[in-house]
């Protein structure tokens, strides 16, 4: 490549400046396009004199870098360092071409001569072509050296800059390294893009610790301002962070809570804190525990952090003070309803049907709970409330089977004065004017009488009731949740329920699994219970025995929960120590020694029940309706391979999709 001498540029800018020809063998493109755009902006090549900012412009402007400034002094320093005798000035400017700081030699006596002080302005429109101003127009690396300059005193100058980016990718600075021409170094303009790169690494850097004080506060504010007392755990169940109400909860003074682990300060039945690191995915667990020794129990929801790799990292602790009546109510305020969170169980059965429920609990549709009595239906139907859109309004409850059946319209529909004998004055609105914006549970729909599956359907159609006595319509916007023990196909093939308003109520459908189904869920449900109830009749029990524990999960439960339940409270009463042993179990239980599970439907209340050959041939329905057709997808869903799912098919005569 041909050499470009000192006095060709000289010649070349001479006649750029007199003829406006630029010589493409000794000018570059990119000084061309600067000298042009010089030309533009009316700078002249001789008489140009550069403004200067006052002491309290410029103190303005290194105020407003301060943290650039901060970061890039003692890299211009090392820089300088780097060249020291060189004779060279290292320059740090602003977007506008301001000089805010200069570090150079004394013995360099033309900076001053040429403005190369702090406080002038090194912009293109300012003094043309120069190594500051043409890195601020290309926003790239760029050396101008002698007659590459287009102001003529500046001819002397030989300068290198680099560009400087915050971690936004906004161009905010300059790094310039300038001195005399014949002292020029071909190494220089590397030098200064490392010294750039070097301050935007430190600004990254700074930006992102900012960035993770800014998000801590955020945290600690939003846990003292949450209602509920609430512990950040880390991977070694340390305590990292508590809030005011989780602290008084605990009777501890926040500050001698931090550093210490979550199972020093919590005991609970059997529960350690971190024993949660076995999890691969995030997880919300509810454990009950004694927080102080007059308290009575609380809730903690204990949600596991896990980072994209899939490991435990932590976790954070929600605590729910005392617990509260279960009893159940036909209207709750949101406070008084079931979460996700609430409802207890890992099982894979249980994971899939809440899961199910919380994609469920995001739309509007319909959904029909199946499931057997005592499996928690009613949990459900609060949970998908709760993680619904409706969650601040209204949540009513009706009971098909247990109301008089000539009560029931009036119950759900409402009524006008005179109706009947006995009508309060003004009338009564129904449950479905109750609900209104919320959402209304109806449980045993299945035993609804079919006179008044007619009304349901035409209010579930027309999203209006007509009040018993009354004529004129009434809006109203609910959600509605069904729930069933019974087979509704096979009481739609009997004639006892409407094909029409089966199809209507069964828009998604969601199995709630019996306890037989749900593996390895009884001793945390068992331990639940202990815990609660033994505070309630005042009794103080640590546990199970193992051998009553394996009697107790190989018991084929066919109350379900609710069994389960009534008889932890009966062994809390009857019991003859601290720990539940084989002889405080009933004898139903006992006698299950050796027996295989009964997996047959519940019968407690001699009504037909969901069988699980009709669940799973549901189920698999609901997963090809949802992937219309697509066998390979449906079967993914399923977590079945294609072959087993064909072969369901067959045995469940599904015709082809």
């Amino acid at each position: 490549m041909r050499r470009k001498p000192r006095n060709d540029r000289n010649q070349a800018w001479k006649n750029f400046i007199e003829e406006g020809y630029v010589d493409p063998i000794v000018v570059s493109p990119e000084v061309a396009d600067s000298w042009g755009r010089s030309v533009s902006a009316g700078v002249h090549p001789f008489e140009t004199e550069v403004p200067v900012l006052t002491e309290s412009e410029l103190k303005y402007r290194r105020e407003k870098h301060h943290d650039l400034l901060e970061i890039a002094i003692p890299l211009m320093e090392d820089l300088h360092r780097l060249n020291s005798g060189a004779g060279f000035v290292i320059i740090l400017s602003d977007i506008d071409g301001y000089i805010i700081h200069m570090v150079g030699d004394t013995d360099f006596e033309e900076a001053r001569r040429l403005s190369l002080i702090s406080g002038a302005n090194w912009h293109e429109n300012m003094i043309g072509t120069n190594a500051i101003g043409t890195a601020i127009a290309s926003s790239e690396p760029v050396k101008i050296d002698a007659a590459q300059h287009y102001l003529r005193r500046n001819h002397m100058l030989t300068c290198a800059a680099a560009p400087i980016f915050n971690p936004q990718g906004e161009l905010i600075a300059v790094l310039d390294a300038s001195g005399h021409t014949l002292k020029s170094n071909p190494h220089t303009l590397g030098m200064v893009v490392a010294a750039a790169r070097a301050i935007e690494d430190q600004l990254l850097l700074r930006n992102a610790r900012d960035q993770l004080v800014v998000a801590y506060k955020r945290v600690t504010t939003a846990m003292e301002s949450a209602p509920e007392g609430m512990i950040a755990l880390d991977e070694k169940g340390v305590i990292t962070q508590i809030n005011h109400m989780a602290a008084r909860l605990l009777g501890l003074n926040p500050s001698k809570c931090i550093g210490r682990t979550a199972d020093d300060i919590i005991r609970s039945s059997g529960v350690r804190f971190i024993d949660w690191k076995k999890y691969q995915y995030p997880v919300e667990k509810l454990i009950t525990t004694k927080l102080v020794e007059e308290a009575p129990p609380a809730t903690f929801v204990v949600r596991t952090v896990v980072d994209n790799r899939g490991s435990f990292k932590g976790a954070v602790a929600t605590i729910r003070n005392v617990i509260g009546s279960v009893d159940t109510k036909l209207q709750r305020k949101e406070s008084d309803l079931f979460t996700f969170a609430d409802i207890l169980g890992q099982s894979r059965s249980m994971i899939e049907a809440k899961h199910l429920a919380r994609v469920t609990a995001e739309t509007n549709s319909t959904v029909l709970l199946l499931g057997e009595t005592g499996t928690g239906k009613e949990l459900f139907a609060q949970a998908i409330h709760r993680a619904s859109d409706r969650a601040k309004d209204p949540f009513v409850v009706i009971n098909c089977g247990a109301l008089p059946e000539n009560l029931v319209e009036s119950e759900l529909f409402g009524y006008e004065e005179g109706a009947f004998t006995g009508a309060v004055k003004g009338g009564k609105p129904g449950k479905f004017e109750q609900a209104d914006q919320g959402t209304i549970f109806l449980d045993e729909i299945g035993e609804m009488p079919m006179n008044l599956q007619v009304d349901l359907l035409r209010v579930l159609e027309s999203k209006q009731v007509t009040r018993v006595g009354g004529t004129k319509p009434i809006p109203v916007d609910v959600r509605v949740v069904a729930a069933t023990n019974r087979n509704l196909r096979q009481e739609v093939e009997a004639g006892n329920f409407r094909a029409d308003l089966f199809y209507r109520l069964n828009v998604i459908s969601v199995h709630i699994p019996s306890l037989r189904e749900r593996e390895g869920d009884i001793p945390e449900l068992a331990n639940h219970f202990l815990t609660l109830i033994g505070f309630q009749h005042g009794k103080k029990l640590s546990g199970f025995e193992s051998d009553a524990m394996a009697l107790m999960e190989r018991y084929s439960w066919p109350g379900n929960v609710r069994e389960l339940r009534n008889v932890i409270e009966r062994m809390v009463i009857l019991a003859r120590g601290s720990v539940i042993t084989v002889q405080d179990l009933p004898e139903e239980i006992v006698n299950t020694r050796g027996e295989i599970m009964d997996s047959s439907p519940d019968t407690s209340d001699e009504k037909p029940t969901l069988l699980l050959r009709d669940v799973e041939r549901m189920t698999i329905i609901e997963a090809l309706e949802v992937c219309e057709g697509n066998i390979s997808e449906a079967a993914r869903q399923l977590g079945i391979g294609r072959n087993t799912l064909y072969r369901k098919m067959k045995e469940y005569e599904i015709g082809e999709w």
